[in-house]
This record gives C-alpha cells, structure tokens and sequence, in this order.
C-alpha cells in the first residue's frame, strides 16, 4: 500500500473536489444491447452504443479513482505522515495524474466509437480521416467528421467545446508525448535528463585541424513543469469530459425513447405503443 489510512472528514472532504459521475453510472449500467436490439434493424449499429457508452464510464470511474489517489496522497505525505515527504507526494501525485491522462486519452476513443454507432456514421468515411493522417485517434477523426458533416448538432457542439479545451488538449498532448517519447520531466523528482547528446562542436578547429568539441556539464535538465501544473490540468480536462460524455449519453437515451424504449431511473422496459 502506498499511502496510510485518512479519516472519513478527510476522505469526504477529498470526494467533494472530484466530479461526479454516479447518474452516468446508473443511467449506462442497465442499458443492455439484446434489450435495445428489440427496437432496431438487425443491420443497426445503435444497441453497440450501449457497450462503447459502458466502456466510457467505467474507464472515467477508474480515471476518478486516480484522482481521488491524488489528492489523498498529497494530504498523507505533506499532512500526515511523521516528516514531510515531499518527494513521495511529488511521486505519486504524478503517477495517479499520468494515469487521468492515459485512461482519458481511452475514454475519448470509447466514446467516440459510442458516437459512430448512435449516429450510425460509416466508419469507410472516418478511416479515411484517418487514412490522411495516420496519426489521428479516432476520436480527433470522429470530431472532424462531425464538425464538417452535422456541425448544429448536439453532439458535435459538446466535441466542439471539449476540442476547444486547452487542458483537454494539453493533457492528450502530455500522453502522447508519455508514450510515444521522452515522458515529460516534472519538477521535484530530483535530477532529470533530457535524452539528447552533450557533446557539442565548437566554432574554431583544433590544432590538428580536427573539429572541436566541447563535453556541456551541468546538473541535469530543466523539468518541463510542476506536478501542481500537472494536477491542474488534468483534473480539468476530466471534469469537461465528463460534462461531454453526460451530453452524449442524454443524447443517446433520447435517441432509445424515440424509437420505444422507456428509461425511468436505473430501469429500461419496452414501450408497446413506441
């Protein structure tokens, strides 16, 4: 365990600060795609919405679990503890907060295969997006797509804000960078290295007419940011995801009542005159 036990005061002061997710939770729990399959064509993509739905909400449940593990371990490590560890609560500030970021950059490529089968867009049309660049999630091709085809629409409105986020956009670019370079250096983890060479030429040859060099020494690298910068954004970028995953899932069961599928509470049942 890396952390000790906090008191319950502690405990419910650190859920007060972490977005709640509860009613997504109990509105996608019962959504069942046998259920919903009932209400559509047998060629219909909707009732797959369903599981992408699902698979949204419990990646953003484990995303708001590494939060609240921020939080807690700052207060045990600075609060709580003996002495003051502050390169402890540096240390997994940072782990839980690379972990939002990571299981963010999946939440947004569940939700956008939600997307493309609510709306039953062709996916031929999203892999060419992608096909133009190929480094295109499918959620950044999914939100193209409807910003160029249905730009009115609910849907594309809320991809447009969560877009136009700079700490959504920040913490997707912080996971791109974690996993396809260099992880970004933080602040307070002792001395940190950029992966670059130091020996650099200089601009006048040696006596042998040989090109110069000269070995740069230095007491490591500048970090790229603090962990408070760090915990800032990605606790944002959460919170404006969930407010779009929210706009998305009413959107969805909008969608289930229209064609006869009643939704009270945590129950779905079949409307016989719909």
């Amino acid at each position: 365990m890396s952390r000790g036990l906090l008191d319950d005061s502690t405990l419910k002061l650190i859920a007060s600060k972490l977005p709640n997710i509860a009613k997504l939770e109990g509105i996608v729990g019962p959504l069942a795609p046998d259920f919903i399959s009932m209400k559509f064509n047998r060629e219909s993509t909707v009732p797959i919405a369903a599981v992408c739905l699902q698979d949204t909400i419990e990646t953003l449940t484990e995303a708001r679990y590494a939060l609240h593990e921020v939080y807690a371990h700052r207060i045990y490590y600075l609060e709580r503890t003996a002495e003051r560890n502050e390169m402890g609560a540096i240390y997994f500030a940072k782990f839980y907060s690379d972990d939002i970021a990571l299981r963010l950059y999946a939440a947004a490529e569940h939700l956008a295969n939600a997307i493309v089968a609510m709306l039953e867009i062709n996916r031929k049309e999203i892999a060419q997006i992608r096909k133009l660049d190929k480094k295109t999630s499918l959620a950044l091709a999914v939100g193209v797509f409807l910003l160029k085809q249905m730009p009115e629409h609910p849907i594309s409105k809320a991809v447009s804000s969560l877009r136009d986020c700079k700490e959504w956009n920040e913490t997707i670019d912080y996971r791109n960078t974690w996993v396809h370079a260099q992880p970004p250096l933080i602040e307070g983890m002792g001395i940190v290295w950029r992966r670059e060479k130091l020996w650099e030429d200089e601009e006048d040859q040696n006596s042998q007419g040989l090109q110069a060099q000269k070995l740069t020494i230095r007491n490591g690298d500048k970090p790229d940011r603090t962990v408070d910068d760090l915990i800032h954004m990605t606790e944002l970028a959460l919170g404006k995801f969930v407010q779009t995953t929210e706009i998305v899932i009413n959107f969805y069961t909008d969608l289930l009542t229209a064609n006869g599928i009643k939704i009270e509470g945590n129950k779905i049942s079949l409307n016989p005159f719909g």
